[in-house]
């Protein structure tokens, strides 16, 4: 038959002794958060409260008990209204909840500040008492009063130069934007937070689908988003907007937001229609030729008068330079990228005469003039213009023989 017995452990030190340097560490840590503990007997107006929280109001004596009235003195008086009130709210009721205030203090060294106060209320033996944390929360609010300012200053610029942000949650279709989104779209201004189909309503029906092609080949190939397209604004008038996104992914490699910005290019497009218009009137073709570092040649421009000269399209052109290259006659070619070479070398005006063929592989003769111009990153880039002189080569060929 077994016996069994409470067996107690006693701290050597004693229980008190083990409850003070619980204590002592409690208040080491809240000094260092600075935070403080308080309790307020509702019915005799004073606080007791820890060390931590008379160095957060400045009080001398650090044992307290404290009048309230110290307390509500330190308050600025911009807040000393809304706390009061706030203190008469509660006051009288059954029980009291958790609650949170926010406010000032002036310290008596002069110090300004920010107070959040959390609190609630327990009855003992017919008596109130309000207990709760105060926590200095200064460097808080100004690194928010600096961000807030900071969004300002954002908002102001993104306005002048008519420019939005926007975050796309790629699951939900939720967008959070700058605050001029609404204004910049035609939709409801001041709103931040918007659904993509909010957006798709003031979208040409025409450019949805460059939409689309723009977001399904950023999720293919991971390409920046750089959509071109048009909404619809008041009056039916169409506006040009190019957009810019950076796709972002998930821990699993999953697809989850576009992050980019917008702006309006409606004056540049049509500038740029206005320079076509007149770049296609012009006899010969207008181009524009670039050359990499690593010696790699593009059309990146190139009007619809190359047809004429050689039976190619613009679009062809400007998708592979070397279509353009073969239409130049074989005895013609080693002259025509040396002198291309060397204007590039040289920063100097590029000149030939030189015969192409067309797509049945008939001759013509054209004459070409460009200007170089080298770009930041080493690649030189030609503007120019090459027009046919087979006429005047047949001319001059009558007069030698003449």
């Amino acid at each position: 038959m077994s016996h069994s017995r409470n067996v107690q452990v006693l701290d050597p030190d004693g229980p008190t002794t083990v409850l003070a340097s619980i204590e002592k560490r409690l208040e080491v840590a809240l000094a260092g958060s600075r935070m403080g503990w308080f309790e307020r007997d509702v019915d005799s107006g004073l606080v007791s409260g820890s060390p931590s929280c008379a160095e957060i109001f400045g009080f001398e004596d650090r044992e307290g008990p404290w009048p309230f009235a110290d307390f509500v003195a330190r308050i600025v008086a911009e807040d000393r209204a809304d706390y009061l009130d706030e203190i008469r709210l509660c006051e009288g009721g059954a029980h009291l909840a958790s609650r949170a205030i926010r406010y000032r203090i002036r310290r008596p060294d002069g110090a300004l500040r920010n107070i959040e106060a959390r609190y609630g209320e327990i009855r003992d033996h017919g008596k109130r008492y309000r207990f709760g944390l105060v926590m200095d929360v200064t460097d808080v609010a100004v690194l928010n009063e600096q961000l807030e300012d900071n969004s300002a200053w954002l908002d102001i610029a993104m306005e002048s130069i008519n420019v939005v942000f926007w975050d796309r949650d790629l699951v939900t279709g939720a967008v959070r934007t700058s605050a001029n989104y609404g204004a910049f779209f035609g939709l409801e201004r001041g709103r931040t937070d918007w659904q993509f189909a909010d957006f798709l309503t003031v979208v040409h029906p025409d450019d949805h689908a460059v939409l689309e092609a723009a977001l399904a080949s950023t999720l293919a190939r991971n390409d920046e988003y750089g959509p071109k397209y048009r909404i619809v604004g008041a009056g039916g008038v169409h506006r040009w907007l190019e957009s810019k996104g950076r796709l972002q992914r998930d821990v699993h490699g999953q697809p989850r937001r576009l992050i980019g910005v917008t702006w309006d290019v409606s004056e540049r497009r049509l500038s740029e229609e206005r320079l076509l218009g007149i770049a296609n009137l012009v006899p010969g073709m207008v181009y524009q030729l670039q050359r990499k570092p690593d010696g790699q040649y593009t059309l990146t421009y190139v009007s619809e008068g190359i047809r004429g000269l050689c039976g190619l399209d613009a679009e062809s052109a400007r998708a592979d330079a070397v279509s353009f290259l073969r239409h130049i006659h074989r005895d013609e070619r080693e002259r025509f990228l040396a002198s291309s070479e060397a204007s590039a070398a040289a920063l100097s005006p590029w000149h030939e005469e030189f015969r192409m063929l067309d797509a049945d592989g008939a001759q013509r003769w054209v004459e070409g003039h460009a200007l170089p111009q080298r770009m930041p990153d080493g690649t030189v880039l030609w503007h120019g213009h090459i027009f046919d002189i087979t006429e005047r080569k047949a001319i001059e060929s009558d007069l030698r023989e003449t």
